[in-house]
C-alpha cells in the first residue's frame, strides 16, 4: 500500500495487537487475583479502516479504525455468564481498551 519490505509490523498493525496482548495480560492478572484457574486465553483482533482517506484520495471518512472486533476465547472451568462477566472486568481494567474506547487529551 506505501512501499516498504513487508518484513515486519506496520504501525496499524503494532496498534491492533496492542490490544490483545493487553487482554490476555490483564485477564491473567484477574485470574490469579481472584484464583481462576485460567489454563488459557486466545485473543484475535481484526478491524476496519478507510484506506482511500488513509491514502489521500479523499477527504471525507477518518484516518482511524472505524470498527475493532475482539473475539476471546476464555479456557477455564467457567459457565458462559462467568466468562462474560470476566470479560467485562477484562475490557473494564485493560488500558489498551480504555484509551480505544476514550477520548485521550494528545499533545505534541
Amino acid at each position: 500500500m506505501a512501499g516498504g519490505t513487508d518484513e515486519g509490523p506496520n504501525p496499524l498493525e503494532i496498534f491492533l495487537s496492542s490490544l490483545p496482548a493487553c487482554i490476555c495480560a490483564i485477564g491473567r492478572i484477574i485470574a490469579m487475583q481472584r484464583k481462576i484457574d485460567l489454563r488459557g486465553i486466545q485473543v484475535e483482533v481484526e478491524g476496519d479502516i478507510d484506506k482511500d482517506f488513509l491514502m489521500g484520495k479523499t477527504q471525507e471518512g477518518r484516518s482511524g479504525f472505524t470498527e475493532i472486533r475482539s473475539m476471546v476465547k476464555i479456557d477455564a472451568d467457567m459457565t458462559d455468564e462467568e466468562k462474560n462477566s470476566f470479560l467485562h472486568e477484562i475490557e473494564m481494567r485493560c488500558p489498551i481498551a480504555d484509551n480505544m474506547a476514550n477520548k485521550s487529551v494528545l499533545k505534541a
